[in-house]
């Protein structure tokens, strides 16, 4: 994917304007990583961003931003398979429960924009942004980057934390999820 063997940094904004750092910060991440030579950039919106672009002027014209180590991607399977999880690096979004599955099998370094100002701490529907170093600001981001993606306390909470989320065990999730729905129904 990339040509360079560099940590791959997976950037998934959320959809929803009201959630999403999209509209306020995608361009600047984007800039950010063209302009720097250490890591890899995998700009992959959720897939509503595509579809939505007209309702909510979304501006998804970023393919110029494409180049040895920034691949962006508004559609592939990629993005819902779970390839762009498992060899990522590093996860900065805004909200959603992937960050869960981004975690599940390794701790990794996770950031999420705050980029609406959220009252956050103790509210449940943002419980997950505990796995990670929040930013309310971009300047926010680029100052303290470096030691955000090598900070060890929220490794050690996702490590403690993620078997409270997800179950993980050899067996497949789509069987264990049969056998559960069999039970329900018996």
């Amino acid at each position: 994917m990339f040509k360079k063997d560099l940590p791959i940094v997976l950037y998934s904004p959320h959809w929803e304007p009201e959630l999403s750092s999209y509209k306020k910060y995608a361009k600047d991440v984007l800039e950010y990583f063209s302009k720097q030579e250490k890591y890899n950039l995998i700009f992959a919106p959720h897939l509503l961003v595509s579809h939505w672009k007209n309702r909510f002027g979304y501006n998804i014209d970023f393919q110029d931003y494409s180049s040895d180590n920034i691949v962006v991607d508004f559609d592939s399977k990629f993005s819902t398979n779970g390839t762009y999880l498992s060899i990522s690096d590093m996860h900065i979004g805004d909200v959603s429960s992937m960050v869960y599955e981004f975690i599940a099998r390794k701790p990794k370094p996770c950031i999420f924009f705050n980029a609406h100002g959220i009252k956050w701490q103790n509210n449940p529907y943002y419980k997950f942004w505990n796995s990670g170093i929040v930013f309310n600001t971009f300047f926010e981001f680029k100052e303290n980057f470096k030691s955000a993606i090598n900070d060890k306390k929220t490794l050690e909470f996702q490590k403690e934390n993620i078997k409270k989320y997800i179950e993980i065990t050899d067996e497949k999730s789509s069987v264990r999820a049969a056998k559960e729905i069999l039970k329900f129904a018996n």
